[in-house]
């Protein structure tokens, strides 16, 4: 199971999910973690994806993927949003392992430095799409240097 980061717990099971499209069951409201949901593959006949957000600043979640159902229990909006990040992984894969995952941050700020002062320009699209994989990631922070 390739993932990055690696969670904290894993717990692999033999099943595999049949059905690698999802189909929400909770009302979410938050605008950043519907675009993040719509981000999965999706369909009326997929998995049953559920979502419990506890109302707190942590970042943890626990996310467990069974034949039937997906059900992520965050404790904040962003653990939620790290939790689907997760899944999109296990998307990635050939084939989805039910297991069970439980994670938090290591740090408050995650990030890298981009220099742009040694090569060309990045344009706007290219920010944009590197902003993408940094959420892909679980990254919270870009440190620059030089001019956009």
């Amino acid at each position: 199971m390739n993932l990055i980061p690696m969670p904290k717990k894993i717990e692999k099971f033999k099943e595999v999910l049949k059905n690698k499209a999802v189909r929400l069951i909770t009302n979410v409201t938050d605008e950043r973690l519907l675009k993040a949901i719509n981000t999965l593959p999706a369909s009326e006949e997929g998995t049953a994806l559920e979502i419990l957000i506890e109302d707190n600043d942590k970042e943890s979640y626990i996310l467990n993927v069974e034949i039937e159902k997906i059900s992520i229990k965050a404790q904040s909006i962003a653990g939620s949003f790290y939790a689907i990040q997760t899944l999109r992984q296990l998307f990635m894969q050939e084939s989805v392992p039910c297991c069970h995952i439980e994670d938090e941050p290591d740090f408050q700020y995650r990030g890298f430095y981009h220099d742009v002062t040694r090569g060309k320009v990045p344009t706007v699209d290219t920010i944009k799409r590197l902003i993408d994989d940094m959420a892909y990631y679980k990254l919270t922070k870009i440190i620059r240097r030089g001019y956009i």
